[in-house]
């Protein structure tokens, strides 16, 4: 995750899983490996197209609250340290 700079994975399992290969040109003699590869690529394909269209929802419903800036440049502003 951006917070921790690593993935979910990797805290959760301590290692990194490795990099699953969808396009092995070489058939193989065990076709059920082939099925759930597709299965786990077309489920991570689904995870990947929700959550983008989840933070393209909370973009745009964030921008809808936003106001545009009092401020330009070469104005004078107090900032707090205080956090």
């Amino acid at each position: 995750s951006e917070s921790t700079s690593i993935s979910p994975f990797l805290a959760n399992s301590g290692r990194t899983p490795r990099a699953m290969v969808w396009e092995d040109p070489k058939p193989t003699e065990y076709p059920g490996v082939r099925t759930f590869l597709q299965r786990m690529k077309n489920a991570a394909m689904t995870a990947h197209d929700a959550l983008i269209g989840a933070r393209v929802k909370q973009t745009r419903e964030a921008n809808k609250k936003r106001r545009p800036c009092p401020f330009v440049k070469g104005d004078l502003v107090y900032v707090s340290t205080k956090n």
